[in-house]
């Protein structure tokens, strides 16, 4: 009777807060009685012998599971924002910024955005967009923010560029050790890694480590010039320090591939941003402009902590069934045994 009444309670405060579909709130009904249900039989069985308890805990998992999905996909928000890059937009309760875009593999980028809000620290999301050849369009991957009660959720849709003509544009190019490109007037040589004693120390330690390459720039009769982009690796994290020529080119390290056994089957994967008119630039241009969907998944927990809770179910059931049948075949070995 108690766990009817309660699930009863349950729906009606869910009503009040807004579910009108009568399937819905059917739906919601079941899943708080056997949510209710399950945890008055199963604080009887844990009482009495805890093993026999799976059965119940798995029904429990799936009560708060179900509760998750009807509240997370009723309750949750959700607004398509357009972020100018270095300005703060506020949606949803919190304030937003993008900061700018950042390559993560050969074809692929990171769109930086900083959350801040509801009394946290700011945190940063790296949604990443991307073109497939194989399916020959644009992939979206969002980026969440674990909260303690709800998930934020930021799905890039677009990057909108300034049209002006001198705007820098990412490109990228792979070299090989020793090998020679060249960008415009520009002859780029990779030379070598930049990973010296203390860094290999350092990774050893689990300290923070630079990796780095080192680029020969040889432009016309001038004298050659070093730089050495890096990544920079502290407690699992990467961080780009990028390197520039002169302000008209900017390098990124995008990817390494170190070959010990054949030193010039080396290669490491470069972003670089021309910049003959970006660096110095007088004239005022438009930022760019990333367009995101943001929402927010409220109870989105309840989801979670189901599936774990109907995991450990299942587990203690596997472990009871797993004992039963070592007693079954220890007791038909003892009947042989006394056959005999």
């Amino acid at each position: 009777m108690l766990p009817a009444l309660l699930a009863l309670l349950a729906t009606l405060v869910l009503v009040v807060m807004g579910v009108r579909e009568v399937l819905v709130g059917l739906f919601v009904f079941g899943a708080a009685f056997a949510l209710f249900s399950n945890l008055v039989v199963g604080w009887r069985i844990i009482r009495g012998s805890p093993k026999f308890a799976g059965g119940s805990i798995a029904h429990i998992g799936v009560g708060l599971m179900f509760l998750g999905f009807i509240a997370s996909s009723k309750y949750d928000e959700k607004v398509t924002l357009s972020l100018p890059q270095g300005e703060t937009v506020e949606a949803l309760g919190y304030k937003l910024t993008y900061v700018g875009y950042k390559p993560i593999d050969k074809e692929k980028f990171g769109f930086d955005v900083h959350i801040e809000g509801n009394n946290r620290p700011p945190q940063t999301v790296s949604p990443i967009m991307y073109y497939s050849e194989y399916t020959k369009g644009l992939m979206r991957n969002p980026d969440v923010l674990n909260l303690i009660s709800k998930d934020f959720y930021l799905a890039p849709l677009s990057l909108e560029q300034a049209s002006d003509a001198s705007k820098p544009t990412v490109q990228s190019m792979t070299l090989k050790h020793g090998e020679t490109k060249k960008i415009g007037d520009v002859a780029v040589t990779f030379v070598d890694f930049d990973f010296s004693e203390t860094d290999r120390v350092a990774m050893l330690e689990g300290g923070d480590v630079r990796i780095g390459a080192k680029l020969e720039i040889r432009e016309g009769s001038k004298k050659p010039a070093l730089i050495s982009p890096t990544k920079i690796i502290s407690k699992g994290d990467q961080k780009d320090s990028s390197a520039r020529y002169q302000d008209k080119l900017e390098f990124t390290v995008v990817g390494m591939h170190p070959d010990r056994e054949a030193r010039e089957n080396s290669s490491v994967d470069v972003a670089y941003v021309d910049l003959p008119l970006g660096a110095h630039s007088n004239v005022a241009q438009k930022p760019d402009v990333l367009v995101v969907e943001a929402s927010i998944k409220p109870y989105i927990n309840l989801v979670w902590n189901g599936v774990l809770i109907l995991i450990v179910g299942f587990l203690v059931t596997i472990v009871r069934r797993a004992q039963e049948s070592r007693l079954k075949v220890n007791g038909l070995a003892s009947i042989d045994t006394s056959l005999e």
